[in-house]
């Protein structure tokens, strides 16, 4: 590749939880002798190194209040990012896209005004707001030289819209978050830090939104506590496009307030560790994702998983062995398979264990970044 440089820009990082992401990236795919470039977010808090140069380039985005301001706070970072790209000399640039909306379109276009070969990763082939436009998602894929998804689904599924070419897609999986943990506090001390009595903690972790299932969990719970009076269903996370008060209505009328407790909230990075020290089980009662973050730290903190059986979580997760499956969209199912396991504590032990060695052995970044280099490379001449 020419110059051995390219250029990852990606405008949230430290903003909202894909600094970890980021920086995991950059430091694997430079481990394969490609220096990185990564413009990101102010809120990104890191240091360069000799091989990831890292550029806080998108000021204000996320912190100001009115979206003109937001809007034009975007495009001079993007202006920026792409500008100082050129400069040193960089032909390949990475996006990574959650939805497909004016700004990703946008970003493809000045992209390829720049002259640059475009790889992007779509972490979720298409968006869960429901306000993808197919057309605009055609122009977006449409530019780009390459693109990543995360496991096998989420390739078919793309596939299914026949709107690019097989050649250009490639699966590399969401790597692991085991070098950028701190060291687990002991359970008791995290439980005295967030102010709570219960030693038996179920969490719910991450984006409050439709598609992630809390209803799920919510409508289990009675049947839980039923024969586990000491059980507490913990949830932490913001709502995205969602409104928190249908929730809340769900435990009112369930009468389970002193077994839920609510952080609705950003979690910043340094508070993360309080909430997976603390959990007993994490649960993902997701109804529909393609990959996620949350499952993927969760093995890493050694801490059990249970999790929908959709395709996009048993990629992962294998029932009994590396964590724990139920039926989507089943509270029943869910109730059952938790007052089943969370009390076998030698059990939950083994499975966390073997998690973070599928972690350790298939999601390392070393892995990934060199994966990854490969994709640059092809975008450029032989």
């Amino acid at each position: 590749m020419d110059n051995n440089k390219i250029a990852i820009i990606e405008p949230v990082g430290g903003h909202g939880g894909m600094n970890y992401y980021d920086l995991g990236l950059s430091e694997g795919v430079s481990k394969s002798g490609i220096k990185v470039n990564l413009y990101t977010s102010y809120e990104t808090k890191a240091h360069s190194t000799e091989m990831v140069s890292i550029f806080r380039y998108f000021r204000g985005v996320w912190t100001s209040k009115h979206k003109i301001f937001k809007f034009i706070f975007f495009i001079l970072g993007l202006l920026s990012s792409l500008f100082h790209a050129k400069c040193s000399k960089i032909k390949v640039i990475h996006y990574h896209f959650f939805n497909y909306g004016f700004l990703q379109y946008l970003m493809v276009i000045a992209g390829k005004l720049f002259l640059f070969k475009i790889v992007i990763t779509t972490h979720d082939v298409e968006s869960f707001s429901g306000k993808d436009d197919e057309s605009r998602v055609k122009k977006i894929l449409g530019f780009s030289d390459a693109i990543i998804v995360h496991n096998l689904v989420s390739k078919e599924r793309l596939l299914a819209k026949d709107i690019i070419s097989e050649s250009l897609v490639h699966v590399i999986p969401h790597g692991n978050y085991i070098n950028q943990i701190e060291n687990k506090l002991p359970q008791k001390q995290a439980l005295e830090l967030l102010s709570l009595k219960q030693k038996k903690v179920i969490l719910f972790f991450g984006q409050i939104k439709n598609v992630k299932g809390l209803d799920v969990l919510l409508n289990a719970t009675p049947k839980i506590i039923g024969e586990n009076e000491d059980l507490l269903v913990l949830i932490a996370g913001k709502v995205w496009k969602d409104e928190w008060s249908k929730y809340q209505q769900i435990i009112n009328d369930l009468n389970i307030n002193t077994n839920v407790v609510s952080h609705i909230k950003y979690i910043p990075d340094e508070d993360v560790k309080l909430y997976f020290s603390a959990a007993k089980l994490i649960v993902l009662p997701y109804k529909e994702i393609y990959q996620s973050g949350v499952l993927l730290k969760s093995m890493s903190y050694k801490v059990p998983v249970l999790t929908s059986n959709i395709p996009g979580m048993t990629e992962i997760v294998s029932d009994h062995i590396n964590g724990y499956t139920f039926e989507v969209n089943d509270s029943t199912s869910l109730a059952n398979k938790v007052n089943d396991i969370i009390n076998d504590d030698d059990r939950l032990a083994n499975v966390a264990n073997n998690a973070y060695d599928l972690m350790e052995k298939n999601y390392s970044w070393d892995a990934i970044g060199k994966l990854t280099s490969v994709v640059y490379k092809s975008c450029l001449p032989k």
